[in-house]
């Protein structure tokens, strides 16, 4: 035969009703807030604003990379073409550049 089980302390617990939480004055509330800081950690509109910097420094970066590269293709595309014997015309030049530039 199963033997019955005594009832645990948690089992009790959720019969029992609960008391109700302390209440805590508003003073002690706000002191509490300013001596965890967590008012300070909070952004507001202003500082939000100073975070578009970051894209700006993506364009930068972007510039800085693309420039250097693009002439680059266009020293080779124009050593390219002497190692033929051809001298590159102005239209060829920049057909070639253009095509490398994203379109819709």
């Amino acid at each position: 035969m199963a033997r019955q089980r005594k009832a645990k302390q948690s089992d009790k617990d959720i019969d029992e009703p609960h008391l109700e939480t302390a209440v805590i004055p508003e003073q002690e509330q706000w002191r509490l807030i300013n001596e965890s800081g967590v008012l300070n950690k909070i952004k507001t509109r202003a500082e939000e604003d100073e975070s578009d910097a970051p894209l700006a420094e993506e364009i930068f970066d972007a510039i800085v990379i693309i420039i250097p590269i693009s002439f680059l293709l266009l020293l080779m595309e124009i050593l390219i073409h002497f190692q033929f014997g051809k001298h590159p015309t102005l239209k060829t030049m920049v057909d070639r550049m253009v095509s490398g530039v994203p379109s819709k």
